[in-house]
């Protein structure tokens, strides 16, 4: 089995096209300012392309801020309904559980690669 390692999303191209791609290379990757929602943006020396730093996140693509989904979640361990979220938070129980699909799917993803590390 191919031996898979965890990492920053800064560290590596995301550009399908590039040769550096999913190559873990920070040194081929350089900060490159910030988006309007002050979301750090990084660039690929090689290829030029530019990617936020949330990408290969659950943070990837929200409107909301990473505080907001981590507060969301926190409320959810503490046991609080859907709807209590929405009267504290002011956000829709939809989008919660959308993050919560988005959160269960990357937690797969995690765990597969810890199991498959730990029967080696």
């Amino acid at each position: 089995m191919e031996k898979q390692e965890f990492t920053n999303s800064r560290n590596l191209c995301w550009n399908q096209t590039c040769p550096e791609y999913g190559k873990i290379n920070p040194n081929n990757i350089r900060k490159y300012g910030h988006t309007n929602k002050a979301t750090p943006r990084v660039q690929c020396k090689t290829c030029k392309k530019v990617f936020v730093e949330t990408i290969g996140t659950i943070f990837y693509g929200l409107q909301h801020s990473e505080k907001d989904v981590l507060e969301c979640f926190a409320l959810l361990a503490e046991r609080n309904s859907l709807a209590a979220i929405h009267r504290l938070k002011g956000i829709k129980e939809e989008t919660v559980v959308d993050w919560l699909l988005k959160a269960k799917n990357q937690i797969e993803q995690i765990e597969a690669v810890l199991l498959a590390k730990n029967t080696r």
